[in-house]
């Protein structure tokens, strides 16, 4: 009998973590063409990513800082018609609605004491998602507001959704609009409308007692302001009378601090002293002094603009100092700038919830990272052709298919993580580079810094996620190769 032969059947060799690495860094500058491609696709797709990341991102960012720079220039009006003004009943619902969202003016309800603590929370979610909704259906396309509600506009919309044959038709035709979509689920708008004519009553309710409690108030001050107008009394008002004021508020349960009532009369005297000199500046005898003094005939506004002039001084006979004339004129250039940017933001912001893209931009990005995709895998697969050989002499040498996988798959990791950095570089480039075109200095002064690190960070992510993702099935067709069949590839 014959002896026994032995294999000796030694334990498979596994390569490092680091010796892997080198090999797909190798395959990269072998390939440096196809490389390029594939890192291109990536950095393309990425860079248009990061870029509609950081524009939302100081879209916002100046939005939120326009919006409390117009809220401070028009405390004066703000202030005169929240105190003294009987609002409609419309009106005091989005005045309730503002309250549901800021401390601040919730706070002017509450000092009065006229409602009971339960019932106006309530009050004023109702009220906020009244104008919610008012606002949804006011701000939607003619084309499907008319096939939705047709003519109907309002608060009449509440009223005819209550039958139940409305809103089944309602239903009906807003399912096959995809783009449509109301800014609460459906079963919260179906409850408002069910309750909308209690939620009305007690509106109706609150808004007569706020109205007295105004009248009242306006009634008692008379005793301090006399025949004058509360805003011709405030324009003459010294720091002594403003203290008057201050004690007559606190009388009827509101808390205005002294500072707040000196703001407020800066912002009258501008008011008044702004119309003043409009009104001088269109009399005739004044146009004509204006046309000889700067030898063309411009229009009031451009006259308004140009207040800072040392002619102009002149022409008003000195009732203003140069230095008034200047503010007044800065004033009223920094108004026509806000207003300006507050029209653009208006077309910019297509993005009303909050989230970082809109519908369309997450549409167009869809688009772009399909391309990116179809892109990868189509030069990942043209990689693994010219690397038939190579792929089973490593088969034949021992290499798992697992190896081979996650040989491609950190080839594309690496690929997305530099696609990753130079598309976020880019992406922010052009952003900040449109920015500073259109909003100029207030770009920079409300630069969302925090936005773009974060939208850089994600951008980044991004660009492995999708490189990886591509060359799943690229690197799993590799992987399954079998090593005859890849040699007798030429």
């Amino acid at each position: 009998m014959g002896s026994k032969r032995i294999i000796d059947v030694r334990p498979q060799v596994r390569l490092s973590a680091q010796k892997t690495f080198a090999i797909c860094l190798s395959g990269i500058k072998h390939r440096l063409f196809r490389s390029t491609l594939t890192l291109s696709v990536i950095t393309l797709a990425v860079s248009f990513f990061m870029f509609l990341l950081s524009e939302s991102a100081y879209i916002q960012s100046i939005s939120a800082g326009v919006k409390n720079e117009i809220y401070r220039d028009r405390i004066g009006n703000r202030w005169l018609s929240t105190y003294f003004v009987q609002p409609s009943n419309l009106e005091f619902a989005h005045r309730l609605s503002e309250a549901y969202e800021s401390d601040e003016k919730r706070k002017i309800f509450q000092e009065v004491n006229l409602f009971q603590q339960n019932e106006f929370n309530q009050l004023l979610e109702d009220a906020n998602l009244e104008i919610t909704y008012l606002n949804y259906f006011k701000d939607l396309r003619p084309g499907k507001k008319i096939n939705l509600l047709g003519s109907t506009t309002g608060r009449k919309i509440f009223e005819e959704l209550a039958d139940e044959k409305n809103w089944q038709l309602f239903n009906q035709r807003m399912q096959p609009m995809i783009s449509v979509k109301l800014p609460t689920p459906v079963q919260q708008f179906k409850s408002f409308i069910e309750d909308f004519q209690e939620y009305k009553k007690r509106l109706d309710l609150a808004h007569s007692q706020w109205n007295q409690f105004i009248l009242n108030f306006s009634t008692a001050l008379e005793e301090l302001i006399g025949t004058l107008t509360i805003n011709q009394w405030m324009v003459e008002a010294n720091d002594e009378k403003l203290a008057q004021l201050v004690v007559y508020f606190s009388k009827s349960g509101f808390e205005v601090p002294m500072s707040d009532l000196q703001s407020i009369t800066e912002s009258l005297v501008y008011n008044h002293n702004r119309s003043a000199i409009f009104k001088q500046l269109n009399k005739p005898e004044l146009v004509s002094a204006w046309k000889k003094a700067f030898l063309k005939n411009d229009e009031i506004s451009d006259k308004m603009r140009n207040l800072g002039n040392l002619k102009v001084q002149e022409l008003l006979y000195n009732q203003y100092s140069q230095e008034e004339l200047q503010k007044l004129s800065n004033t009223i250039l920094y108004q026509e700038r806000l207003a300006s940017l507050e029209a653009v933001l208006k077309g910019k912001n297509e993005n009303k919830s909050g989230s970082l893209l809109s519908g369309r931009q997450l549409f167009l990005l869809s688009v772009s990272f399909l391309v990116c995709m179809v892109g990868i895998t189509n030069a990942m697969l043209m990689a693994i052709t010219e690397r038939f050989r190579e792929i089973a002499t490593m088969k034949c040498l021992g290499a798992k298919d697992s190896f081979i996988l996650a040989q491609f798959m950190m080839e594309a990791g690496l690929q997305g993580m530099v696609g990753g950095i130079l598309g976020s570089l880019i992406g922010l480039f052009m952003a900040l580079l449109k920015g500073s075109v259109l909003f100029g200095s207030y770009f920079w002064s409300y630069l969302p810094l925090n936005g773009f690190m974060s939208s850089s960070l994600i951008a980044f992510l991004a660009g492995i996620f999708l490189s990886v993702l591509a060359s799943i099935y690229p690197s799993w067709s590799a992987s399954r190769m079998a090593p005859m069949e890849a040699m007798r590839v030429e």
